[in-house]
């Protein structure tokens, strides 16, 4: 059965997210939402509007694919995601910001496609 999937790009300022609908093997970018205490309440209305039903987490590694600070962070993230009864899969998100602003992301967007290169990738995986 086709499914919706949400791509998240966790940052410490910003949370970038991307979709992919009902099957199609190409994500989107959605929207960027402040990592502040309203977080998890703007991600259910995302999961409610866009009908979710998997959630795919960039995992930040260095160029080594070793876990950093950062790595850390994401995965504590990864727990509260879980309190949206969705199941959540890790991607490797290694240059995805960088490869969202070769695509000709702006500054203000860059976190949304950073999200929509690493459903991407998720999506060209399996």
């Amino acid at each position: 059965m086709p499914q919706n999937l949400l791509g998240i790009d966790h940052g410490t300022v910003r949370v970038g997210l991307a979709v992919a609908r009902g099957g199609v093997s190409i994500a989107y970018p959605l929207t960027t939402l402040a990592n502040d205490e309203k977080l998890l309440a703007g991600l259910q209305s995302v999961v409610d509007e866009e009908k979710i039903d998997s959630i795919v987490l960039g995992l930040p590694r260095n160029l080594q694919a070793q876990d950093t600070e950062q790595t850390a962070i994401v995965r504590d993230f990864e727990k509260q995601l879980k309190k949206l009864g969705l199941p959540v899969v890790l991607q490797d998100e290694t240059t995805s910001t960088e490869r969202a602003v070769s695509k000709g992301a702006s500054k203000a967007d860059k976190d949304a496609w950073a999200a929509a290169v690493i459903l991407q990738d998720y999506l060209d995986s399996q």
